[in-house]
């Protein structure tokens, strides 16, 4: 390339051995605008297609100092560019996560990290994936390597050029690797032509075909001819199939046929056809970026007819499958889940922790477990298990006649027949993997019947040896060479008569209180690896303090790492809202399922969703308009339906006490009950339940799981209901199983001097003959009331009938099906923290619109707009508001409710689309041809004159101004309006100045207000002060508004005017200002200590200059120089203009000082 005439190029020398850029490009690709260069950056601005485009080459420095320098400048380059497309490349000598290096220590540059994401932000660009080598940089020691070059485009590139990613090539020369931009879809080959069969039966089919091969004339040989006229009838078909069957319309008469008589023939001959069982294979990645098959999970994608009769079977298998599986397998079993084995595994490592034991852990990695499963061992064990010939015929034909070809890019290779292995997509897969799983199961038992393993003893009757997850396995044992050899012994019988090979390289050793030279010893004789505790199993980490902040550091940057992704600025709120709800919230899901967060971790995961949903970062903080409590209530009580981290962890916990009472025979809770004992029933009332130094920091979270939520309510007691089985889980006294309370709060006297408190209904009696008697016992001897209260309990008891061999049965009160469910859990956990009762929850109307005008409307409706606007004093709110409690929305007595009634409903309609024509999505918003000024040749003089029609007739006239008012946003704008305002009005004007100064007396230690002059102080004009000159004329119209509450908004500000003779003064009121209630302060951001400095030095400059203006106006009128209006203060609120003639003053409303005056 280098030499061509074609080419054009930049660059940037070197500096020493390092820093110099080069970019060329095509001549004639694009008209070249300007280029320009930097400390670490070549660019060029081009015009492409009537648009401008800015290429900027990147080589980032060393060190951080050098990089923010680097950040800073190419934003400012930015902002001060026209708007253009931007496409940065280079070495960025920095990451956008940790797991872009690799071979470093911990110190891998976080810091660094920061600030190129918060750079990327700023600058609103976009990271494409990467595909190829993860790594496009490696250093010559041959460990580290890290991922700095990259592209960074802006979002129409990504449209314009369609791009896929960033492609990263081999390393050659250079220990950088090449890297380019995927712009494009590339056809990766043919589609296979499909001829549906229902074709046939319809009765326009032949007549078509014959009148299409009659069109098609072709000459040439006939071997020819038939070829070219096969290609254009299948084009035809094509076409034909879409306007005469269309995408869904389907034969359902001819499937239903079709099927039973699939269903007849697989009963008489248990033989499948070929192309039934005919699949595609897909290569999904496990990783990010594979460079190897290996990295990649085959997905079978099946038929539709095979698919309904694999489900079929599998539905049916699941039924028995739960009673031919050993209690150590928690995957695809109804009533098991997959924490079953992380709690069994973390309570065992807490166990052999507290008490010193020995316990061996071996946590085993098998290779292609689904796809090296040997058919003839699934037989056997199909046998073995006793299943019918006929079911093993079925499962035979599904499996065995099994056929395939892989999909390269979308299309097909040739089919080829499978000898072992499942298809993993196959409905039936899974069930079937478990059989040949229990095979392991199998050998492990028999292993420990006989004495050759030691598996770990949890308690007398209770010996755990293996757990397992589908294929994920770990072996629990003592740490003897026995048990080693047992281990090979075990997994190498497996693999030769299952297929299912144990990946050592992969494979953990984990020791507990083991000789650290037995475990080196150990993982050499088993060709493993050593891993410490904690470890993980399941994607949880095992042992692991859920109190640490370092723990839940996986969740934390895995939502982070989500942001990355997003263009938060370019989503409306309602779109946040809805990623929030469906992402965010759902990332740590899993971990809330079985830990307890900690205080500062439900708080850095809210404080993420909080600044995503109003845009702020570590730059920038934005205003949080409605406080995040109310954003977390639901949908009909006025919130966003967001949840609320805390709570839900709660809820997902609570699902852990429900299991404790509810399922009865697992192996989890047989661990459960032989460590804390058999009334697992006391968790229902934690509250009064002492803990031992032996519980486990999980359990102990959830005994005391209600406290974080409620000091004073139990909320899952109040939940949960029995009905009475043998009486063995119920407590006699706490838990509520006869009536609507416990029996401790229905009889607190009986219960302070009971002998029983902790005792189960089972066990406060006893069975004769089949008979059952009560046996209560006491501390003491009872008095008369305690004798009466007695027999009111007896007289309860007597209907209770215990069965013996029945367990209780536990019944969830908030869900009709009376089975816990998370989401009714949720929902009264939530009315406990809002002081709200569920059950009686108003129903509210919420508009159908989309979910932007949904949205917008939500925070009209809450008001918080207006409080954030008062509080930042802009002149005027418009007083429009929903009838509404009053904790929503104040009483506006001053507007007519005709009036904002219509408004909300046109406001509705719009969001509705009711109003307006249809359009793609995006709400259109018509104002009404009367509400707009159309036509002007001066802006101001419009505004005036269509707010106040005729000014020069009824300037004089105090009720014209009654209710009228110019909203303006800046004091320049005032001035304005104020100035043509005054033209109007006859008579000479006086101008009023302030004279301010820099009060010496107070200390001021910053060196900056020194050096202030009044030249400067005169000259402020921002919002929150008022203007240093006042024009006034008598008859000037002034609106006072004296008694502010930033807090509160207007407080009964009322505007008065005087009209004095020499002997007497008439006062008239011309209007007043009913008081509106402003809700909901707005979140006030922290500010630098020189910011809030000078916001102080500016309230009390705005005080002093205010009150010098006032001293100066009445110092005049006390003086008689000129006529001039008096603006006076009293304490009812009032602001006076007072004028030194005999003729009425003339009043009218001057919205200017609304402002001025906050």
């Amino acid at each position: 390339m280098w030499g061509n005439q074609l080419i054009d190029w930049i660059a940037l020398p070197s500096s020493g051995l390092s820093g110099g850029l080069l970019m060329m490009w095509k001549r004639g690709l694009w008209v070249v605008k300007s280029n320009f260069s930097g400390h670490g950056f070549i660019g060029v601005c081009v015009e492409f297609k009537s648009k401008l485009f800015f290429f900027v080459n990147v080589y980032a420095p060393c060190n951080t100092a050098g990089r923010r320098l680097l950040w800073e400048n190419l934003y400012n380059l930015k902002c001060g560019s026209s708007a253009g497309e931007w496409c940065l490349v280079g070495d960025f000598n920095a990451v956008s996560n940790r797991e872009e290096r690799t071979g470093r220590s911990e110190n891998w540059g976080y810091i660094d990290m920061v600030d190129f994401n918060a750079f990327v932000n700023e600058m609103n660009l976009i990271d494409p994936p990467l595909h190829g080598n993860k790594f496009t940089y490696f250093c010559s020691d041959g460990i580290a390597a890290s991922g700095l070059d990259r592209f960074l485009v802006s979002d129409g590139i990504m449209n314009l050029w369609q791009v896929k990613g960033q492609r990263v090539g081999k390393q050659d020369i250079s220990d950088h690797c090449p890297i380019w931009l995927e712009c494009s879809n590339f056809n990766w080959g043919p589609k296979p032509f499909r001829f549906n069969n229902c074709w046939l039966e319809h009765d326009g089919f032949k007549s078509f075909i014959v009148e299409e091969w009659k069109k098609i004339q072709i000459t040439g040989r006939k071997a020819y001819v038939i070829k070219e006229k096969l290609k254009i009838i299948r084009e035809s078909l094509k076409k034909w199939n879409k306007e005469v069957f269309g995408w869904l319309d389907l034969n359902i008469e001819n499937i239903v046929a079709d099927m039973n008589e699939l269903d007849r023939g697989i009963e008489e001959g248990c033989v499948l056809p070929k192309a039934i069982t005919a699949s595609f294979l897909a290569l999904i990645p496990k990783v990010n970026s594979p460079q190897n098959l290996k990295e990649y999970r085959p997905i079978c994608l099946i038929g539709c007819l095979y698919k309904i009769l694999s489900k079929v079977l599998a539905s049916r298998l699941k039924k028995v499958i739960a009673k031919l599986i050993s209690p150590c397998q928690s995957a695809f079993i109804s009533g098991r889940q997959i924490l079953d084995g992380v709690l069994m595994i973390n309570e065992v490592v807490d166990l052999a922790k507290r008490r010193k034991d020995e316990c061996l852990l071996f946590k085993v990695d098998f290779e292609k477990a689904y796809d090296s499963v040997s058919w003839s061992f699934l037989t056997y064990m199909l046998n073995k298990m006793g299943f019918d010939k006929r079911w093993i015929g079925w499962i035979q034909a599904c499996v065995f006649s099994s056929s395939m070809s892989v999909l390269v890019n979308g299309s097909p290779t040739d089919e080829f027949t499978a000898h072992k292995g499942l298809r993993q997509g196959d409905p039936l897969s899974p069930f079937l993997f478990l059989i040949v799983a229990q095979g392991l199961s199998g050998l492990v038992q028999k292993a420990s019947q006989v004495g050759n393993f030691d598996g770990y003893q949890v308690a007398d009757g209770l010996n755990l040896s293996l757990l397992q997850f589908a294929d994920d396995t770990i072996l629990l044992g003592k740490g003897s060479w026995k048990n080693l050899w047992s281990i090979k012994t075990i997994f190498r019988s497996f693999e030769l008569v299952s297929g299912l090979r144990v990946n050592f390289h992969k494979s953990k050793l984990i020791g507990l209180n083991i000789n650290e030279g037995f475990l080196e010893s150990a993982s050499i004789f088993l060709s493993c690896c050593m891993t410490l505790i904690p470890f993980k199993f399941l994607g949880v980490p095992v042992g692991a303090n859920p109190r640490r902040r370092s723990t839940w550091k996986p969740v934390v940057d895995s939502m982070r790492a989500k942001l990355s992704c997003w263009r938060g600025r370019n989503l409306s709120i309602g779109g946040k809202v809805t990623l929030i709800n469906s992402v965010l919230s759902s990332l740590p899901l899993y971990f809330f399922s079985f830990f307890k967060a900690p205080k500062v971790v439900i708080k850095e995961l809210t404080q993420i969703q909080r600044d995503f949903l109003w845009g702020s970062h570590e730059e920038e903080r934005k205003i949080c308009w409605v406080s995040w409590e109310d954003i977390c209530k639901p949908k009909k009580e006025g919130g966003l339906g967001v949840k609320n981290l805390e709570v839900l962890n709660i809820s997902l916990l609570a699902k852990w006490k429900w299991r404790c009472i509810h399922d009865h025979n697992a192996l989890w809770r047989d661990l459960l009950a032989f460590r804390y004992g058999n009334l697992i029933a006391k968790q229902t009332c934690s509250l009064d339940r002492s803990w031992g130094t032996k519980d486990s920091i999980w359990w102990r979270d959830l005994m005391l799981l209600e406290k974080e939520l409620s000091q004073n309510q139990i909320f899952f007691q109040r939940a949960v209901s029995c009905d009475v089985g043998d009486g063995q889980s119920i407590l006699f006294w706490y838990n509520k199983w006869l009536g609507s309370e416990p029996l401790k709060d229905a009889f607190p006297e009986l219960f302070a001097i009971s002998s029983q408190q902790l005792v189960s209904v089972g066990n406060t009696g006893s069975w004769r003959k089949d008979q059952w008697t009560w046996g209560l016992t006491w501390k003491r001897q009872l008095n008369p009331n305690e004798e009466e209260s007695l027999h009111s309990l007896e007289t309860i008891l007597v209907d209770v009938h215990l069965v013996a061999e029945s367990h209780d049965r536990w019944k969830w009160s908030l869900h009709n099906s009376k089975l816990f469910t998370i989401s009714s859990c949720y929902s009264f956990a939530m009315s406990l923290v809002r002081n709200n009762s569920i059950f009686k929850e108003e129903e509210k109307d919420i508009p159908k619109t989309i979910n932007q005008i949904k949205h917008i409307c939500w925070a009209w409706f809450m008001g918080k707009t207006v409080a954030i606007v008062c509080g930042r004093h802009f002149c005027l709110i418009s007083p429009c508001a929903l009838k509404m409690k009053d904790n929503f929305v104040s009483n506006l007595q001053s507007v007519d409710e005709q009036e904002t009634t219509t408004f909300a409903k046109w406001i509705l309609d719009i969001g509705n689309g009711i109003i307006g024509h249809e359009n793609d999505g995006y709400a259109t918003i018509e104002i009404p041809a009367h509400l707009l000024i159309i036509e002007y040749d001066d802006l101001i003089s419009a505004i005036v004159k269509s707010t106040f029609p005729d000014l020069h007739q009824h300037h004089n006239n105090p009720q014209f101004f009654k209710s009228r008012a110019i909203l303006a946003s800046t004091n320049e704008t005032v001035e304005q309006i104020n100035d043509y305002t005054l033209s109007f009005i006859p008579g000479d004007h006086m101008e009023y100045l302030s004279s301010d100064f820099v009060d010496k007396s107070e200390t001021i230690e910053d060196s900056y207000f020194q050096s202030i002059t009044i030249e400067f102080l005169n000259s402020l004009t921002t919002s929150d002060l008022p203007t240093h000159c006042i024009k006034l004329k008598i008859g000037s119209p002034i609106m006072l508004l004296r008694n502010l509450d930033q807090n509160q908004g207007l407080c009964n500000g009322t505007l008065q005017y005087h009209s004095t003779t020499s002997s007497a003064s008439q006062k008239k009121t011309v209007s007043k200002f009913e008081r509106a209630k402003l809700f909901c302060n707005a979140m006030k951001r922290e500010e630098e200590s020189h910011r809030a400095e000078m916001l102080s030095f500016q309230n009390r400059y705005a005080t002093r200059r205010q009150n010098k203006i006032v001293e100066r106006i009445k110092s005049d009128s006390n003086t008689g120089q000129g006529d001039t209006g008096v603006i006076t203060g009293n304490h009812s609120n009032t602001g006076d203009i007072t004028e030194n003639h005999s003729r009425p003053k003339r009043v009218s409303v001057r919205p200017t000082y609304l402002r001025d005056y906050v």
